[in-house]
């Protein structure tokens, strides 16, 4: 929402501090980290349902707002899937992988999860570059605060 008030300019500079996670393609911009952000979640949701990658993949601000909230229930949804019938140490394959790769859904899960905040840290340091500098240091605590304290 705050990238909102950024010009596309500012959406497609260059950040100088990036620390891309070992597996990934580099994102030297703000636009590209938040689409890594978004596509990581839909490409395991369709390797996960043995589906095809989105197609069109909206990379304005809003257009990833709205990829990543679909994304984000989707894969919530698994998850509790995965939760509720017991299939932590179940294995799929990833037919988008090539080649194709085995992986359990509680390595998927907590990869997900664990690179997810990565980004988000990365994210918020890149958004202080452009002066947004009241979304906190990334602490889901620290986050859950500000909410209580708005709501």
């Amino acid at each position: 929402e705050r990238a909102k008030t950024l010009t596309d300019k500012q959406l497609d500079t260059q950040i100088e501090k990036y620390q891309p996670a070992p597996f990934s393609e580099p994102q030297h911009t703000l636009r590209e980290m938040f689409h890594s952000h978004v596509s990581g979640k839909e490409n395991w949701i369709a390797a996960i349902k043995n589906q095809h990658l989105p197609e069109t993949l909206d990379k304005t601000i809003s257009g990833m707002i709205q990829r990543h909230e679909k994304a984000a229930s989707d894969f919530l949804a698994i998850a509790h899937e995965i939760r509720d019938e017991s299939k932590w140490q179940a294995v799929f394959v990833d037919a988008i992988c090539i080649p194709p790769e085995t992986f359990s859904f509680s390595g998927v899960i907590a990869h997900v999860i664990t690179f997810s905040a990565h980004q988000r840290m990365v994210m918020l340091n890149a958004l202080r570059e452009f002066g947004i500098n009241d979304l906190g240091y990334g602490d889901p605590i620290e986050f859950e605060r500000m909410l209580l304290v708005e709501g």
